[in-house]
């Protein structure tokens, strides 16, 4: 929900400006649809991925330095924009859909499998 309220508060500012300046507002589009579809099961991946290392990890502190390498290949997307290795469009986002939903689905499943409530009880 919040991805959604942030996104509609950016699209609104930015038509604003281009609408002044352009005659012409350029929110939503295809691209941004696809991305709003992406950003739950990116949450769902990485929300699972933290829970299985928090449940294997000893100390917090532990967990917390994992979890924040975990976010490392998130990063590169915005960078084989940049670089024009990948154009960000509608292809793209279909597949990282794909991927995203057929990786959510592994860890959850996983997650489920792994978790021992016994553990956190006992700690």
């Amino acid at each position: 929900m919040l991805t959604v309220v942030i996104f509609l508060i950016y699209a609104s500012i930015t038509n604003y400006f281009v609408l002044n300046d352009f005659g012409k507002s350029i929110f939503p589009n295809t691209d941004w649809y696809m991305m709003m579809l992406n950003a739950p099961f990116l949450a769902l991946t990485t929300i699972g991925l933290v829970v299985i290392v928090s449940s294997r990890v000893r100390g917090v502190k532990e967990a917390q330095q994992i979890s924040a390498l975990l976010i490392l290949p998130i990063l590169i997307i915005p960078f084989i924009s940049v670089f024009n290795i990948v154009r960000l469009g509608f292809g793209f986002f279909l597949e990282m859909l794909l991927i995203l939903m057929i990786t959510s689905a592994a860890i959850i499943y996983a997650g489920v499998r792994i978790f021992e409530r016994e553990h956190f009880i006992s700690a």
